[in-house]
């Protein structure tokens, strides 16, 4: 009698084991997208942008992001996939805005910038929807320029015609 409990028992727990292994997908889990790769956002949109560094990234603790005030981009998709318009004033795209750029790709260089330095950057966009359906956007930094100090920037935000 006692064999066979022993045998069942052994038995039961091998079958948890498997039950377990099999409930567990790392065989056919994606690996997270690299958000430093420019191929990552290739059905994204991209933007050419003119602004002003506002942060330039530091170390940290905790690091910091690349911060530029940029320009009104007017033909910004947002993430219903649409131009977005602002609710309040109906002004379409992104406006005038300090953002925060945590990713920027492999060939930028921030060498020789300096914060109020005025640049041309490309930004890509990729939008990722989450299990609830929700849909946030990943940036990265493309490409970055300076400026000639005399560039005139405008944070001016433009309504529709």
């Amino acid at each position: 009698m006692r064999t066979t409990l022993s045998i069942v028992g052994v038995s039961v727990l091998a079958l948890l084991v498997l039950a377990i292994a099999a409930c567990s997908d790392t065989g056919t889990r994606t690996q997270s997208p690299d958000p430093t790769d420019p191929a990552t956002y290739a059905e994204g949109q991209a933007y050419t942008v003119r602004g002003v560094i506002v942060q330039l990234p530091d170390a940290g603790p905790p690091p910091k992001d690349l911060k530029i005030h940029h320009e009104h981009i007017p033909d910004f998709v947002g993430k219903s996939g649409e131009i977005h318009i602002n609710p309040k004033d109906g002004v379409p795209g992104m406006k005038a805005m300090v953002m925060a750029f945590p990713n920027l790709a492999p060939s930028v260089s921030l060498d020789g910038l300096a914060v109020d330095d005025k640049v041309e950057f490309e930004f890509l966009v990729r939008w990722e929807e989450n299990a609830a359906g929700q849909r946030s956007a990943t940036w990265l930094v493309n490409r970055l320029t300076r400026l000639p100090a005399e560039t005139e920037i405008s944070f001016e935000n433009k309504p529709s015609p």
